[in-house]
């Protein structure tokens, strides 16, 4: 985890100062303590979206909510208006006239100045050139940014990912890009997800932080481990917090709840299995909804034990061999203790 000896600074005792090479024109007039958080998925970004980020005193949060009728990325349409070119379409100019409103609504709400923060895991899976632009964009637009990202052994985060995807495949909840049934093995998952993208998007965490450093320098790039959420909460949070620049005994009472995301269970995984080897209980599924699904998977939540999936010995070398060098620059850039959580090195 970052150290506030480290690289921790909060924002009001560091500004950001641009390379010259980068060219960023700035449209805004101060410079706006702005936070982009983009993920992993399956680092305890739920918790930091839905405890910390949407509740806390110290923070204007405008990224993704569970609830908001607007778009699941943003809790506003001035957001989405403003920070749509920012983010996502790349191909569309800057709305500034939008930014300008969206600063003056946060001004607004509370005359003390807040961190603005936008949270979307999937940020971390764009190749780093997108997310290097997003970031030379919100300089743009708010005359600042940060940015975090947490952390998880690549080999454990794949066999979490795994089993998410197949709780979302039957819920319907995500786009079934992966496999077009109820279920898949692990290893055809791990193929069909990584067998093109070793060293590419899934895996490019270490790039993009990389890029992210160069662009906005060490000191406003914050970089957590989930290990360190699971062993130490509090810790954690208190770190997450000052790289924030917010009130951290707050941050702890909101993070007492963890792990909003059930853990599947063996005979959930049994289920999946079994439906996929039927074709007329594929038929019949055809025909009920997204809550009677849920209701029927949430009767098995307590049959068998936690369900495992265990990452085949020559994709664990592949994603290794993938990660390792990117892993060694975290490890010596930011002090994170990446060999006693098990990542490759």
């Amino acid at each position: 985890m970052v150290t506030p000896s480290n690289a921790i600074v909060p924002p009001s005792h560091k500004s950001l100062t641009i390379p010259n090479d980068l060219d960023i024109t700035c449209y805004s007039s101060s410079m706006t303590n702005f936070v982009l958080h983009v993920g992993l998925p399956k680092t305890g970004t739920t918790t930091l979206q839905q405890s910390l980020f949407a509740k806390h005193r110290d923070v204007y949060y405008l990224g993704k909510q569970k609830g908001t009728r607007i778009n699941r990325a943003f809790t506003s349409q001035t957001a989405l208006e403003a920070l749509t070119p920012v983010l996502w379409n790349h191909g569309a100019p800057l709305n500034v006239a939008a930014g300008e409103k969206l600063l003056a609504l946060v001004r607004e709400r509370d005359p003390k100045p807040k961190v603005i923060v936008e949270s979307w895991e999937g940020l971390s899976e764009k190749a780093p050139s997108h997310v290097a632009e997003s970031l030379k964009r919100c300089i743009s637009l708010f005359g600042n940014c940060r940015m975090m990202i947490c952390l998880r052994n690549p080999i454990h985060k794949l066999e979490s990912q795994y089993l998410q995807q197949l709780r979302g495949n039957f819920l319907n909840k995500y786009k079934r890009w992966v496999h077009d049934g109820y279920f898949l093995e692990f290893e055809p998952w791990v193929q069909k997800t990584l067998e093109s993208s070793i060293a590419k998007h899934p895996l490019a965490y270490c790039e993009l932080t990389r890029r992210a450093v160069d662009i906005l320098g060490k000191a406003n790039v914050g970089v957590f481990l989930f290990e360190n959420l699971c062993k130490n909460p509090d810790r954690f949070t208190s770190s997450v917090c000052e790289f924030l620049g917010i009130d951290a005994s707050q941050g702890v009472e909101l993070m007492k709840q963890q792990h909003l995301h059930p853990r599947m269970t063996e005979g959930q995984v049994s289920f999946l299995r079994q439906l996929e080897g039927s074709t007329w209980r594929r038929w019949l599924m055809k025909f009920t909804n997204e809550r009677m699904r849920k209701r029927t998977f949430e009767k098995l939540s307590d049959v068998g034990l936690p369900a495992k999936a265990e990452m085949p010995e020559d994709w664990k070398q592949k994603v290794s061999q993938s990660t390792r060098e990117g892993h060694r620059w975290l490890a010596d850039t930011f002090g994170l203790e990446l060999e006693r959580y098990g990542y490759p090195l």
